[in-house]
């Protein structure tokens, strides 16, 4: 697949490279205007500065990269997608245009029970019986709106309220751009499990798209912040009690992981001294 090239999603949906701006280089080159040191001469001290600036969250200078996708999703997801208030949308307008009939429908695995503790999210897998009764019900549904919608749009009924009658599960489309450090907020939000599914797998293609651009910033990212974990003072203490008490295995494991020994050092004594 090539870059620009839509990476489906869903049923009908996709996320599509339209633009981008910078590379894996232009944050550093940002970060060293305070000192104007070069950038893309020694790749060791790029890499390290690279890392420096996302592991202690030093995030100004990714905001000079910035990425603009389109986006193919239903509704409910747009919505959802639309809360990140620092991106710019915009979006197909039902006001201009005839929707076309193009509705999301899960597939039977994806029918879930509703969360006996997360008010908002999906529990167990149901019957293939009572999973393929759902999906019928929503495929009914959702045919039975859009043709109601298109004999409001024959009876000569305006499109902004003939499409009152369209469920969430329609298609829309939109443009959304936002700049590097906001695309990873994004995708810190919108990866984890407790996400809902139909947001998530956009989350993936976006994360597929930021690799292909920015592959060393994302790889980053993704060690320090997706795969990583953050510590509340009582886990710290903990951590700190464990690694104290078996001081010489804690070494050990750092040295195996290719850790430099001031890098040791420093994280045994944050892990001490931190308050």
């Amino acid at each position: 697949m090539q870059l620009g090239d839509p990476i489906n999603v869903l049923d009908h949906g996709y996320v599509q490279h339209i633009l981008h701006m910078g590379d894996d280089n232009t944050p550093l080159e940002a970060a060293r205007m305070s000192t104007g040191n070069p950038t893309g001469v020694d790749e060791a001290k790029d890499d390290g500065l690279r890392h420096y600036l996302m592991k202690h969250e030093h995030m100004t200078p990714f905001e000079m990269c910035v990425l603009q996708i389109e986006v193919q999703c239903p509704i409910f997801v747009a919505r959802e997608w639309m809360r990140h208030r620092t991106m710019s949308f915009n979006e197909f307008s039902g006001r201009y245009a005839v929707m076309p009939h193009m509705g999301y429908v899960p597939e039977v695995s994806r029918v879930r029970t509703q969360s006996d503790t997360n008010k908002q999210g999906s529990g167990e897998s149901m019957s293939e019986l009572s999973g393929k009764m759902a999906a019928f019900d929503i495929r009914k549904t959702y045919n039975d709106s859009m043709e109601a919608y298109a004999g409001l749009i024959e009876d000569g009924v305006a499109k902004e309220l003939a499409r009152l009658v369209v469920p969430v599960t329609q298609y829309t489309r939109f443009r959304v751009q936002t700049n590097m450090r906001n695309w990873f907020q994004f995708l810190s939000l919108r990866l984890p499990e407790n996400a809902q599914y139909e947001i998530r797998v956009y989350a993936e293609a976006v994360e597929k798209v930021l690799f292909e651009i920015w592959p060393k910033t994302t790889k980053l990212w993704q060690m320090l912040h997706r795969d990583g974990i953050r510590l509340g003072t009582i886990e710290r203490q903990i951590l700190a009690q464990l690694v104290r008490e078996r001081k010489d295995d804690f070494q050990f494991l750092c040295r195996t992981a290719d850790m430099r020994e001031k890098d040791i050092d420093r994280l045994f004594e944050s892990l001490q001294n931190r308050r």
